[in-house]
């Protein structure tokens, strides 16, 4: 990979971190370090600030600091500034989160990543709808569906359908009944 490759992938790394609203939150920079062969190579460092959970001295309950976390990738053949990119804004709300809503997120039982944690948005009101009465679904009751099912026992007479079209008009007419009783007809 050219110098001029390694810089392109570091900007795509920066305009990713732009795009995910992480460019104040995020400190990129490229450093000369040993690699794992003792050979001085660049890598990219990524530097950001999160809240992590510490056993307390007494061993009895655990404390929430905020660290300063460093992320550091070589930058050669294998590098994608796609998927270092990714690795950091996977875990975007948790690094806009204040540090009180970081401790109440780590104070839930069981386990909690930084890219699991979802920022509460405000959900928008819904209108309620109107409380109707059961009764009240139908302006005429339910003669409607009894002329309906009527029609359909006439024209399925001598079919297999026929009785479970009288059923429902049967049903429906018991409704109706009950319907003119609530308004008093």
């Amino acid at each position: 990979m050219t110098n001029s490759q390694k810089m392109q992938q570091v900007g795509k790394v920066h305009s990713l971190l732009k795009k995910a609203g992480l460019e104040d939150l995020v400190d990129i920079r490229v450093e000369v370090l040993s690699n794992q062969y003792d050979k001085v190579t660049p890598h990219i460092v990524a530097r950001y600030t999160e809240t992590k959970s510490k056993v307390d001295p007494n061993g009895n309950s655990f404390l929430y600091v905020d660290e300063v976390t460093e992320k550091i990738e070589e930058l050669n053949n294998l590098f994608s500034g796609d998927i270092f990119a990714m690795d950091i804004t996977q875990r975007a709300d948790w690094l806009k989160a204040t540090t009180a809503d970081r401790v109440l997120y780590l104070d839930r039982p069981g386990f909690h990543h930084p890219a699991g944690y979802k920022a509460i948005t405000k959900t928008p009101k819904y209108k309620k709808r109107p409380n109707r009465l059961k009764y009240d679904k139908y302006p005429n009751g339910y003669q409607g569906k009894i002329d309906f099912y009527i029609g359909q026992m006439a024209q399925a007479m001598g079919t297999s359908k026929y009785d479970y079209y009288s059923k429902k008009a049967e049903y429906f007419t018991g409704r109706q009944d009950e319907w003119l009783l609530t308004k008093n007809c």
